[in-house]
């Protein structure tokens, strides 16, 4: 009777077997999570010198100093709320109509074999493009904003 020895546990880094790479790279180089907030906070101080500093005013870029004193009025908040209620409403009942009719379409045209086939060629149709392409077909369908339709 043969024994296999236990064998050890490694005791190098853990690797993606796929690339190689250390699974705990991210962890491994904070410098790399910090660039979108560097990101970011470059983008609001490039916005800053644009029209505080150089004086650049327009309606289609306010000051950034207007923008936050804006954001902390009272009034401020209640807007960006409101906003954020309509937004939030509109996605939460876009992503129900989403779940109520593209799982059992899927599921549909996944058993119904005949009409599978049959709605093939329009779906590959629809896949060869883009679908930031279809975005001002939507709009031109479904209209824009809170108020559409």
């Amino acid at each position: 009777m043969t024994t296999v020895a236990p064998s050890r546990a490694s005791t190098g880094p853990i690797t993606d077997p796929g690339t190689g790479r250390g699974t705990l790279s991210g962890l491994r180089r904070p410098g790399r999570a910090l660039l979108p907030v560097a990101g970011v906070a470059l983008l609001g101080v490039a916005w800053w010198v644009a029209t505080d500093v150089l004086g650049t005013s327009s309606s289609a870029l306010p000051a950034f100093s207007t923008v936050i004193d804006t954001a902390r009025s009272p009034a401020g908040f209640e807007l960006a709320w409101t906003n954020f209620l309509v937004t939030a409403r509109s996605t939460l009942v876009g992503l129900a109509l989403a779940l109520l009719v593209g799982i059992p379409g899927g599921a549909l045209l996944a058993f119904a074999h005949k009409l599978g086939r049959l709605a093939q060629p329009g779906l590959s149709f629809y896949m060869a493009f883009p679908n930031v392409a279809f975005i001002p077909i939507m709009i031109l369908v479904f209209g824009f904003g809170s108020s559409a339709m």
